[in-house]
């Protein structure tokens, strides 16, 4: 888990850099790089909570394992969804920009979420 957590924390510095590297290149403007960045931070916060309950519930039975799982990923997608509507209606951002981001970032942190899961499966 510990490897999977520096290649993704590597891999979200590295994005990054790319990005403010086009910005520096004027191929993006500056809207597209603040909604970006905003899909960044959103994404970042919802993978840090899917860690902390997938820590929490490690070495836990199966039901609360499930229950924390599960409801924590409930729990996330509200959240998501309410800060994603909070953003887009009070935040001057490039929408289409930041839904990219955010469904980049939502989809390369999932990955890592299922190698995570797998991995604790693994090693009981």
């Amino acid at each position: 888990m510990k490897n999977k957590l520096i290649f993704s924390g590597f891999m979200l510095v590295l994005i990054n850099i790319v990005a403010l590297v086009l910005l520096l290149l004027k191929i993006v403007d500056f809207s597209f790089f603040t909604s970006f960045e905003y899909s960044t931070l959103l994404g970042l916060g919802n993978y840090l909570l899917f860690v902390s309950f997938s820590h929490f519930s490690i070495k836990k039975s199966n039901k609360t394992f499930l229950l924390v799982n599960l409801g924590g990923m409930v729990l996330r997608l509200f959240l998501m969804l309410i800060v994603v509507l909070l953003v887009l209606n009070y935040l001057k951002v490039d929408q289409y920009a930041f839904i990219f981001g955010f469904l980049f970032w939502y989809l390369f942190f999932l990955v890592f979420e299922i190698l995570i899961v797998k991995e604790s499966f693994e090693k009981t």
